[in-house]
């Protein structure tokens, strides 16, 4: 995985009240999560797929992850973080892809 970008204000406001920030804060505190977290009120996962060489279960094809928050100032939701890397499409049907 490699980092593309990241915005640590949102781009409104010019600050930094993400919606998610306090709440993992105090779970790190209490313990439940480690200080590497990533924090953020929703991600998308994209990959892209070639129509003549379609990929079989269980293969890896280039994607991104886009982490979102939301600004507890003004309510904006804002991409805070930008990843690239590859996308594993699970081996059966109904399970999540994964990215690393």
């Amino acid at each position: 995985m490699k980092l593309v970008a990241e915005f640590k204000e949102c781009p409104d406001c010019k600050v930094d009240a993400r919606l998610m920030n306090p709440i993992i804060q105090e779970e790190i505190a209490k313990g439940n999560m480690s200080k590497n977290v990533l924090s953020c009120a929703s991600a998308d996962i994209t990959f892209v797929i070639d129509p003549s060489h379609p990929p079989i279960s269980g293969g890896r094809v280039p994607g991104a992850r886009v982490l979102r928050d939301i600004c507890t100032k003004c309510g904006r939701t804002y991409t805070v973080r930008i990843e690239s890397g590859y996308v594993t499409l699970p081996a059966r049907a109904g399970l999540p892809v994964t990215f690393a």
